[in-house]
């Protein structure tokens, strides 16, 4: 004789398996806002900026220091300078600067836009914080 199935057991395994594996959701970068045609040179850097920025705060978490790293955070229209992120995020915010590059900010030196790069303090080690990547 078979024994029934307890869907209320095997919800409550999946979830404590699922539970240990961490977060299933990797950071994943916000859809780029398009850049209306004709945007300023300050405009589309305040977006670059926006996008890739949106990225560096969801990759923040940590629960100790070497879950960290201090990464440049700069396109070819902005630079904002260092930031700390999580190690595993390290490839979503690359990827942000990379779409960054190919979208909102492709055409910016071509159009005859430039920027200044701010003087950037050297970085700090990047430590963790309150379950929070931070320099």
């Amino acid at each position: 004789m078979s024994r029934p199935v307890h869907w209320l057991s095997i919800s409550a395994v999946t979830a404590l398996v699922l539970a240990a594996c961490g977060p299933a959701v990797p950071a994943v970068a916000p859809t780029p806002t398009p850049t209306p045609a004709g945007a300023s040179c300050k405009d589309r850097s305040t977006q670059g900026i926006k996008e890739v920025l949106a990225v560096v705060e969801q990759s923040l978490a940590c629960t100790t220091d070497a879950d960290c790293a201090v990464t440049s955070v700069g396109s070819a229209c902005f630079d904002v300078c260092s930031r700390s992120v999580a190690v595993k995020d390290l490839p979503a915010v690359n990827d942000a600067i990379a779409r960054v590059n190919t979208t909102t900010c492709a055409a910016y030196k071509q159009d005859g836009c430039r920027f200044d790069a701010p003087p950037c303090m050297p970085p700090g080690a990047a430590r963790c914080v309150k379950g929070k990547c931070g320099g």
